[in-house]
């Protein structure tokens, strides 16, 4: 048996660009499905040997409002750290979606593209209802990095599971 305290580190990033793709999509669940934009203002992971600018698009309909999902083995003392990266559009009348198509509108016309396929259905049944939605702010979008941590014999620890809600600092004008 070896023991160690050397620290070791992994970054997993999601790009969405088409040169990592077939890496990612090892990595990430989900990843088949995404609706990929070329639109330089969302493109949060741009690499300098990329020409392109892709990110992921999340609608709040139905089979478009669910992103990447990563899948980690722990052991006790690990540190993980979780970041998404968002941007969003609040117009002065939230059925007003005409900024949002304009700029996305403008992104093909230049030469942008959408990428992807249309989102496959989960199963509506949700085996942790427990989980409530205290602390939500109804004044972003209602979306969230969220993380369920299981014990080793994959029951869930409610205190250790949660959300982390976008922030007003993810507004675009």
């Amino acid at each position: 048996m070896l023991l160690t305290t050397d620290e070791q580190t992994t970054v997993t990033i999601a790009t969405m660009e088409s040169s990592q793709a077939e890496v990612e999509a090892n990595i990430f669940f989900n990843y088949e499905e995404a609706v990929i934009i070329d639109a330089e203002l969302f493109d949060h992971t741009d690499s300098p040997t990329d020409t392109t600018h892709h990110a992921m698009l999340l609608y709040g309909g139905l089979g478009e409002n669910i992103g990447l999902v990563r899948q980690l083995k722990v052991m006790p003392g690990d540190t993980i750290k979780m970041e998404v990266f968002a941007k969003y559009y609040q117009e002065e009348n939230p059925g007003d979606l005409s900024n949002l198509i304009n700029t996305i509108g403008a992104q093909l016309a230049t030469g942008g593209s959408f990428l992807g396929a249309e989102s496959g259905a989960l199963g509506s049944s949700v085996p942790w209802a427990d989980l409530t939605r205290s602390g939500v702010n109804y004044t972003v979008p209602e979306a969230y990095l969220n993380f369920m941590v299981f014990d080793k014999d994959f029951q869930l620890i409610s205190a250790k599971t949660g959300f982390e809600q976008i922030s007003s600092a993810a507004q675009e004008t």
